[in-house]
């Protein structure tokens, strides 16, 4: 039997997890940098507003602000994961009928300011 609980967390719109993965980050519960997120949607949830500066995702609290007030807030909180250096690797599990990406595995993929 495993020993160690496994914290849950649930939210409505997709952006609102930031806050407790840099919860988790800040308790050392989460590494800094270089894990894995599985993401289970039926969309990728990869972009990223334009008007929203990329320095943006290293203050937490404005970064929340931004996503709130932005129309894409709800599709953007793993470039931000990315491009901090936190996320090493990205996992996407999406329904045979999602078709907005096709299947594939990519390897690397270059996330910085434009």
């Amino acid at each position: 039997m495993l020993s160690k609980q496994l914290r849950v967390i649930v939210v409505d719109d997709h952006h609102h997890v930031l806050e407790p993965i840099h919860q988790a980050i800040r308790k050392r519960t989460l590494p800094f940098s270089n894990w894995t997120l599985v993401h289970f949607d039926a969309h990728p949830d990869l972009a990223f507003p334009r008007d929203i500066p990329a320095s943006c995702v290293f203050t937490p609290s404005a970064l929340y602000d931004a996503l709130d007030s932005s129309e894409a807030g709800i599709a953007s909180f793993l470039l931000p994961l990315a491009f901090a250096g936190h996320m090493g690797s990205l996992v996407w599990v999406k329904p045979p009928w999602a078709n907005q990406v096709s299947l594939s595995v990519v390897s690397a993929i270059a996330v910085r300011p434009c």
